[in-house]
């Protein structure tokens, strides 16, 4: 007879002798899937452990059980004799305190039995609980950013031996290897699992970047429609152009690694690029199932850009305050950053540290400004003591001067005012890009956001400039699939029509529904039969469409809607969709950054005179400094917004939509009606 254990009944047993003990036996879920063929090739030893060995390894065993419960059957699988006798058998070997001296002259052993607490503390990791061990070891170890070299650390072996004598540490190797393969296919798993999961489709979002060895990277990341990041994977295009052709291929490329996994793609959110901006354009059409979006989180930070374009007095201030800055942060100056630092000690008690900014990261520009006002004074005393002296006769400690492009902006009253107008310039853009750029952010926060810029720039008390920067504005609205942002915002229970102008020219309830039916035919590939009916009723505001059952959500529009769907099928899929989106690649942002933190040089062998980016500042000039302005600039050129006829080609702009049901239907990307004025 057999042996039998409690994977006995994922197993068949085969009349065939492994050893004077054991038979060999076969995975059923290879069995099922591929064939009896394939399962003996599989064959192994009807043992417990050689089981669980098969069932780890076995993608079928996954496939058939899933991976949660696949897991469960794998760990959960002692007997309860068996965890009576581990029960029986616990022990606990307690020293005297006192006895624990560097000579160890003497020690009191006692044994008794072990309590619930001790157990826990000195037990030994098997099973599930050795993976989810090394699990947490590695997420550790990548979240801190150390080397995978620390777990031989001396120090902290002695420390993990202190916290549970029987906990053995994993060597560098096995965790950089073995269980680092291992966790990432469990995650990869799991990402796909809570992907496929997602009935309104994930958002794929894009970006670039590149690194430390000047290798370029796109990588990528799936959202979902509540909101939860799912990194997808990262490809090497060093070799590659950015022409338009290259990016519509690539995006095409990664588009069709998701949906092979049987993952729906809802939209894609690529980078503001001239290359990405016109493949966007070329692939709307070709693929109107899926919504091709901008970061707008990044459009953001162009608008800011935007502003020093307009203005050479601000550009110019911002120039003078980087450079003021990285002089102070500069090694080379450490005596008059540390003259500044006693400066403001005896003025504010405190430290004030003065921030410099990032080439493209514009709240760090706010935070830049807002730090030289918070050290303004001691700022000014420091110049008064080492500027440069006309008369010779006045003696300067240590013949040491600051250099006139530190002391004249400091000086100068226009510089302050200066400062003081751009900070409140940019408080409103960092507010709204705080909120653009969360993974929750959807298309009603952009229209709000744009909106309100539109607003406040035009009440600016500069007339000519206010006006150069909403013609810049409007026109970056006019670029973008206008009639889903704006149905993101009509869908919301507590915006609805209430602040649109009355006076635009198809903007109603009528004129919106037209281009409702046309989402839903594009995402269904069937026509609506009650959805006019539906949104009749949501703005009669009958229920569920009520304020009293929207604010049971607490703001949750998606959530509203996805319950709403459960009876109002065509509206509440269309709304729960659009609702679903996310508009930005600050994922993907995050993501880079990480990977900055841990790729960096000393990680990769490089040698020492391979300095970071930092080190461009080692002597501030003119010159290197306008590297950061002139990056602004070449940003917002790169990011040319090019008209339809002359960036689509003639056979695109001929193209019809697939679909019998739109046929003649032109995008609304396209349609010069779905045109409003911010």
């Amino acid at each position: 007879m057999s042996r039998r254990h409690r994977l006995t009944s994922y197993i068949e047993v085969l009349d065939l002798k492994a050893n004077d003990f054991n038979k060999y036996a076969i995975c059923l879920a290879c069995l099922e899937i591929k064939g009896r063929p394939y399962a003996l090739e599989k064959q192994f030893t009807n043992t417990k452990k050689c089981c669980k060995d098969h069932f780890k390894k076995c993608e079928f065993f996954q496939q058939k059980y899933g991976v949660n419960e696949a897991q469960a059957i794998i760990y959960d699988t002692d007997s309860e004799a068996t965890m009576q006798k581990r029960q029986g058998k616990r022990f606990r070997i307690q020293k005297d305190d006192n006895n624990r001296s560097s000579n160890y002259t003497s020690s009191s052993v006692s044994v008794n039995t072990q309590g619930p607490l001790d157990n826990f503390a000195h037990r030994q990791f098997t099973g599930c609980n050795l993976d989810k061990f090394n699990y947490l070891l590695l997420k550790a170890t990548i979240s801190n950013g150390w080397s995978f070299r620390w777990v031989q650390n001396p120090d902290t072996i002695a420390l993990f031996e202190f916290i549970n004598p029987s906990c053995k540490l994993p060597g560098r190797r096995k965790l950089g290897g073995k269980i680092l393969t291992y966790v990432s296919n469990q995650m990869v798993a799991n990402i796909n699992e809570k992907a496929q999961k997602d009935f309104y489709g994930v958002t794929l979002t894009m970006d670039g970047w590149t690194n430390i060895i000047n290798q370029s990277i796109i990588g990528s990341v799936l959202l979902t429609s509540s909101g939860e990041v799912l990194v997808w994977q990262a490809i090497d295009i060093s070799g590659e152009r950015a022409r338009i052709e290259e990016v519509k291929n690539k995006i095409n490329e990664i588009t069709k690694s998701v949906t092979n996994e049987g993952i729906k793609v809802a939209a894609i959110v690529t980078d503001s690029h001239s290359s990405y901006a016109a493949a966007r354009k070329q692939l709307q059409v070709e693929n109107p199932q899926i919504t091709y979006l901008p970061c707008f989180a990044h459009q953001t930070n162009l608008c800011i850009g935007e502003i020093f374009k307009e203005s050479n007095i601000f550009k110019i201030t911002a120039l003078e305050a980087t450079r003021i800055a990285v002089y102070f942060k500069n090694k080379q100056h450490a005596y008059f950053a540390g003259k500044l630092r006693d400066i403001q000690m005896q003025t504010y008690n405190k430290l004030q540290a003065l921030i410099v900014p990032g080439d493209t990261r514009w709240n760090s520009y706010y935070y830049c400004f807002g730090s030289f006002l918070r050290t303004k004074e001691a700022l000014k005393t420091l110049i008064a003591r080492y500027e440069p002296q006309t008369n010779e006769e006045i003696e300067i400690e240590n013949n040491l001067v600051l250099p006139d492009y530190i002391c004249d902006p400091i000086n100068n009253f226009e510089f302050w005012r200066n400062i003081v107008a751009i900070k409140r310039l940019l408080l409103p853009y960092c507010g709204c890009l705080n909120i653009l750029q969360r993974d929750k952010a959807r298309l009603y926060d952009v229209l709000h956001s744009f909106g309100y810029f539109y607003q406040f720039l035009s009440e600016h008390s500069d007339l000519q400039f206010s006006t150069r920067l909403c013609n810049r504005l409007e026109k970056r609205w006019q670029q973008w699939e206008q009639p889903i942002i704006i149905l993101s915002w009509v869908l919301h229970p507590k915006y609805r029509f209430d602040k649109f102008n009355d006076h635009l020219p198809y903007l109603n309830w009528v004129d919106l529904s037209e281009y409702l039916q046309y989402y839903y035919i594009t995402w269904t590939g069937v026509a609506p039969k009650n959805i006019l009916r539906e949104f009749d009723n949501y703005r009669t505001k009958k229920f569920p469409f009520n304020d009293e059952s929207f604010e049971q959500f607490e703001q949750d529009v998606f959530g509203y809607w996805n319950w709403c769907s459960e009876s109002i099928k065509e509206l509440g899929f269309v709304a729960s969709r659009i609702m679903s989106i996310c508009i930005n690649a600050a994922s993907v942002e995050r993501l880079w950054s990480s990977m900055g933190y841990l790729h960096s040089a000393s990680r990769n062998r490089l040698k020492s005179n391979l300095l970071l980016a930092y080190e461009d500042f080692a002597d501030p000039t003119k010159n290197n400094l306008e590297k950061v302005l002139s990056l602004w600039e070449s940003m917002l050129e790169d990011e040319k917004l090019y008209d339809w006829n002359e960036e689509i080609t003639d056979s695109l702009l001929n193209a019809k939509l697939s679909s019998d049901i739109l046929l003649d239907r032109e995008h609304p990307q396209r349609d010069k009606r779905a045109k409003w004025i911010l």
